[in-house]
């Protein structure tokens, strides 16, 4: 099973980036709820959180956040409550957020739960269930961090009707607040209980759902066929597909705003198919049309929900401020995500995706009029030849598996060192059995590679490509870490690194190697002496573990680790990601883990 590796949105911490608009998000410090009908019972340790106003009965939602990493001079420039509704909605019309005027704890009851402000901050009407809703908050969390206003957090309630929320103590979908901010005059965000996570990028987390459109194939919807849709869309556009194979290429032409983006997203509870090539796989794989894919040629899009398949590729970025997240993307005839600099590209999330077997059947990724599968990837970010640049790239807690390629290549080849690929943010990804994890050529600069786990056991899908390994780094790449992620293969041909032009401003620690083969490539020349002297001859993972360290995972197909791992408190809690492939926050007492799991 997949699917149980992917529970809901987080954020993502970046160190060594120019910050300009910084972005965390936050579990309640508590949340419960509390019931007019059993005023003395108190539920924080329930993993449902319940609101109704139905005859007599009235239930509310509490939640508390703690921002004292955040001081006075903190700009906050926007703030939304995010919940997750799944389950049973009856008559449900409208959910209000207020402030809590008064102190509470775990064990509030109907009884003595908080006063609530007599205005509500923001509501919103709840059109469907298993997903999530965002309320904005920005002003309440303003005055909270300015002092004009105690935080003694928020009230959620209903205008009629019942519904479920998921809490803090459910193993998947928490609630979470989202804020975005300046640092003010010190420049540091400080460290925020629950986990501080900050980023330079700018992207569309959720639909705006200023109109709901609905494409049906059986006629249900406005319309037939997913491009009409596009084609006659709106900033805050949300367009819903339904169940069914939709056919042809897309091409998304009509960008969003920064407030308004269009979403492209799975009705409710469907699971709809985007085939561009329109035919069956592999024997009429992959339409020859060049066009036969998913295109963005647009900003602010954010694709949601989808399994896409049988195109040239899974789907191709050409342009910045967009969202790729919780899509199935595979068995497409080249790579599964490329983000191509035909002009200049910035910010593009990447998250919560399963991407796998891209390029990898006969008569696909053909380069030179041959077979070629090495050249087609789960992630390709491709700056070669047109040298436009992309910077500021977050791909976090996909599956990446069963390529001929890489997991993730960044190639800027045959351009200057201005533009180039930058700022690009590697974390919380599950990797298994492509031919190499990264692939880094020439011109990459500042990035972060952490907390993946990295599995090269299984012989890769067909490539004709001998030299395996888990890192393949060539020319000018500068400024790269790292740092807490796991390596591990049972095989003897992968190796652990090639590595041409070694830069001393690139930084490998605190990872776990579990390699087989002496074999590797340092400074353009080869050698053989891997498992003994990789440390002593780069200079890099002083506090690492190397090199047969089995990691100790739970089983054969579980990539959690043991209580008696080796990745275990291993790693450094200045670079380790906030929150682990789960959305669990890392250790703060010790040290955080090696790789995508916090060991709970």
């Amino acid at each position: 099973m997949i699917s149980h590796y992917f529970r809901n949105t987080s954020g993502y911490l970046i160190i060594s980036f120019s910050l300009f608009f910084l972005l965390i998000y936050l579990s309640p410090s508590i949340d419960t709820y509390v019931n007019r009908n059993k005023p003395k019972n108190s539920y924080s340790n329930s993993s449902t959180l319940k609101i109704e106003t139905r005859s007599n009965r009235i239930k509310e939602t509490l939640m508390k956040f703690d921002l004292s990493g955040l001081g006075p001079e903190t700009v906050v420039t926007g703030a939304t409550l995010n919940f997750y509704i799944g389950g049973r909605v009856t008559n449900t019309e409208e959910v209000f957020v207020y402030a809590a005027l008064s102190e509470w704890d775990v064990n509030t009851d109907w009884n003595n739960r908080p006063s609530t402000a007599s205005d509500y901050e923001d509501s919103i009407t709840v059109s469907g269930t298993n997903k999530y809703y965002s309320l904005n908050v920005t002003e309440l969390v303003q005055d909270w961090l300015a002092g004009s206003q105690e935080n003694y957090g928020i009230v959620l309630a209903v205008s009629d009707g019942s519904l479920k929320i998921s809490s803090s103590e459910s193993s998947s979908n928490q609630p979470y607040l989202s804020v975005d901010y300046e640092p003010g005059d010190s420049g540091e965000p400080g460290a925020v209980p629950g986990g501080v996570e900050i980023v330079d990028l700018n992207v569309p987390l959720s639909p705006a759902n200023s109109r709901i459109v609905v494409v049906a194939k059986d006629g249900s919807g406005s319309y037939r066929n997913i491009q009409d849709a596009f084609d006659n869309s709106r900033p805050g556009d949300t367009i819903q597909v339904k169940n069914g194979v939709y056919s042809g290429r897309i091409s998304i032409r009509r960008s969003g705003t920064p407030d308004l983006p269009i979403a492209l997203v799975n009705y409710p509870d469907h699971r709809p198919i985007i085939d561009p090539g329109g035919g069956d796989y592999p024997s009429e794989c992959c339409s020859p049309d060049p066009t036969a894919r998913l295109k963005i040629d647009a900003e602010w899009v954010l694709i949601e929900g989808m399994e896409i398949r049988y195109g040239l590729q899974g789907i191709v970025v050409l342009r910045g401020h967009n969202t790729i997240r919780g899509n199935h993307i595979h068995h497409n005839k080249y790579d599964g995500i490329q983000l191509k600099s035909e002009s200049f590209i910035s910010d593009v999330l990447i998250e919560n995706n399963v991407i796998e077997h891209n390029g990898v059947d006969m008569d696909t990724c053909v380069y030179s009029d041959e077979f070629n599968p090495k050249f087609c990837h789960a992630v390709y970010l491709s700056d070669h030849n047109h040298c436009q640049g992309i910077e500021n790239v977050v791909v976090r807690r996909n599956v990446l598996k069963d390529h001929g390629g890489a997991a993730l290549q960044a190639n800027a080849n045959g351009c200057n060192s201005d533009p180039a690929i930058t700022n690009v943010l590697v974390e919380n990804n599950l990797i298994k059995d492509t031919n190499s994890a990264f692939n880094l050529y020439h011109n990459v600069f500042f990035g972060s590679i952490r907390n993946n786990t990295v599995i090269l056991r299984n012989t890769p899908p067909n490539t004709i490509d001998a030299s395996r390994t888990f890192f393949y780094i060539s020319g000018s790449v500068d400024e790269f870490s790292v740092t807490n992620n796991i390596f591990h293969t049972t095989r003897q041909d992968i190796k652990g690194l090639h590595m041409n032009s070694p830069r001393s401003s690139n930084t490998f620690e605190n990872n776990v190697w579990d390699v087989r083969n002496n074999s590797w490539k340092w400074d353009g020349s080869s050698r053989t002496d891997f498992l003994v002297n990789y440390q002593h001859i780069t200079g890099w993972d002083g506090n690492g573990q190397c090199c047969g360290v089995d990691p100790m995972f739970v089983s054969e197909n579980d990539f959690h680790i043991r209580v008696n791992s080796p990745a275990v408190d291993s790693g450094d809690n200045q670079t380790c990601a906030p929150m682990d492939f789960e959305f669990q926050s890392r250790s703060e007492d010790a040290a955080c883990d090696a790789g995508m799991d916090e060991y709970r």
